[in-house]
């Protein structure tokens, strides 16, 4: 298992590896950092957001991933439900993802988005 243990998106009653779904998308050859978090979710508790950075002029929408993904059998409990493109991921020190800034992120979207 690669990432933190504990990095894990709880969907519906079932672990989800952030590290997996990380990995499944920084194959796409439009990504070049990827960052998976959980986004609270009234039905599922929660769902998978995905934050990612991009190749110079890159573009990548939510369905390009989710076919790229189909296209090389990842699972499906692996696919995003949302993306986010940033153009970095915040960092704290040493270099690793700032994920506890991502999670605060997506629930300030949510919330903006219920206005």
């Amino acid at each position: 298992m690669v990432g933190r243990i504990g990095d894990f998106i709880i969907r519906g009653g079932k672990n989800i590896s952030a590290a997996a779904v990380e990995e499944a998308a920084i194959a796409h050859p439009a990504i070049t950092a990827a960052a998976a978090v959980a986004m609270p979710d009234a039905v599922f508790g929660e769902k998978v957001c995905l934050y990612a950075t991009l190749v110079t002029d890159a573009t990548l929408t939510l369905d390009a991933l989710t076919e790229f993904l189909l296209a090389n059998g990842v699972s499906k409990e692996n696919y995003p439900e949302r993306l986010i493109i940033l153009d970095e991921l915040p960092l704290v020190s040493g270099g690793k993802v700032a994920k506890q800034t991502l999670r605060d992120d997506i629930r300030q979207r949510l919330a903006a988005e219920d206005i």
